[in-house]
């Protein structure tokens, strides 16, 4: 049995490293960066500071120059801004 509470898992998850993949998921969204600073209007500055700080989804990387961030996991994470704003 666990004793793992939210913030123990979210602890562990923010020392996960980034995850690699060699071709992205069939049919499955991503982001680049410049999207993802274009959908909130924020500097590609703040975008990795919030995945540094994992407020906010981390990128997946299938080369050394390309990194994307799953849509599905983005919308998880204004689905859950929302509810912690009200």
């Amino acid at each position: 049995m666990s004793n793992a509470t939210p913030q123990t898992a979210a602890l562990a998850d923010r020392n996960a490293p980034l995850k690699h993949h060699s071709t992205p998921p069939a049919g499955q969204p991503f982001l680049s960066i410049p999207q993802v600073c274009q959908r909130y209007g924020i500097h590609r500055a703040t975008a990795y500071r919030w995945m540094q700080e994992r407020s906010f989804p981390r990128p997946v990387r299938f080369s050394a120059s390309c990194a994307r961030v799953p849509l599905d996991e983005i919308e998880a994470w204004e689905q859950a801004q929302r509810s912690v704003r009200g």
